[in-house]
């Protein structure tokens, strides 16, 4: 897959490959990583992603999925994935995952790690089993308490 393939088409808009972290990626990461955190729903991470699939037309994007291919060599880390509200409920997500099984597949990856928030239930009791995600770890977290000893 090379920087900016067409991979397909969704109502007028086309999913885009971004082989690295262009422009056009980075407005989206930073909009669809913010929306998330209003949601509720975001793990943080220092990793960055190193690419991307956006569904876009020539302004804007209204779907991605953003992952790192670098910090693990067999290793797809999707850092998150984000649909607009409106285009929610057609497929999009699923797609964009697919597209990602095809880039691991042509690019010798065979695992894919994401980080799903727990409070998001219907990624964690639904879509993530559609997928076929199956959990491997919880990421766990308390506020620190001074306990004098």
């Amino acid at each position: 897959m090379n920087h900016l393939d067409v991979l397909g088409e969704h109502n007028g808009f086309k999913y885009v490959f971004h082989n690295y972290y262009d422009s056009k990626s980075e407005l989206s990461y930073t909009y669809m990583n913010k929306k998330i955190k209003e949601l509720g729903y975001m793990v943080t991470s220092d990793w960055l992603p190193d690419k991307s699939i956006l569904l876009e037309d020539d302004s804007n994007a209204v779907a991605g999925i953003f992952f790192n291919t670098t910090k693990y060599n067999k290793v797809v880390l999707i850092l998150i994935a984000y649909v607009k509200e409106e285009f929610r409920q057609q497929g999009i997500y699923s797609q964009l995952h697919r597209y990602v099984d095809h880039y691991g597949t042509v690019s010798g990856k065979n695992t894919i790690y994401t980080y799903i928030h727990c409070n998001n239930i219907l990624m964690v009791e639904t879509i993530s089993k559609k997928i076929g995600y199956e959990p491997v770890m919880y990421l766990m977290k308390r506020e620190i308490v001074d306990r004098s000893c």
